[in-house]
């Protein structure tokens, strides 16, 4: 008798909260952070990934210089990615018409504060 009413008082509590909301999938709101390589050799250090598509690629160098080979192909391939190419010694910074952003290590870092 007394666990029948608990069953009903239970069943009440479930209607009145109505059915449970479904679980998104599990990358929807995560993300993560990737190393890029193809078959070809081609790698970029790092890819931000959400939703299974990358929203962030940086390519970290020693001293600035010309724009990576893998890094202009990913851009390429994902225009609307944004794309950086980040150096610890040097003071030259850019963006080359492909829109892959040539910045200090400093500048980069004090974005993601």
């Amino acid at each position: 008798m007394r666990l029948d009413r608990l069953q009903r008082a239970a069943q009440q509590a479930l209607a009145a909260v109505g059915p449970p909301t479904p679980r998104p999938p599990r990358y929807s709101l995560i993300r993560y952070v990737r190393y890029f390589r193809d078959v070809d050799g081609r790698d970029v250090d790092f890819v931000v990934i959400e939703r299974r598509k990358p929203i962030l690629m940086v390519e970290a160098k020693l001293t600035s210089g010309p724009v990576s080979p893998a890094l202009r192909y990913l851009k390429e391939r994902f225009p609307a990615c944004d794309a950086y190419q980040v150096h610890l010694r040097g003071e030259r910074e850019s963006v080359t018409a492909e829109q892959i952003h040539l910045w200090t290590a400093a500048r980069f870092l004090a974005t993601l504060v």
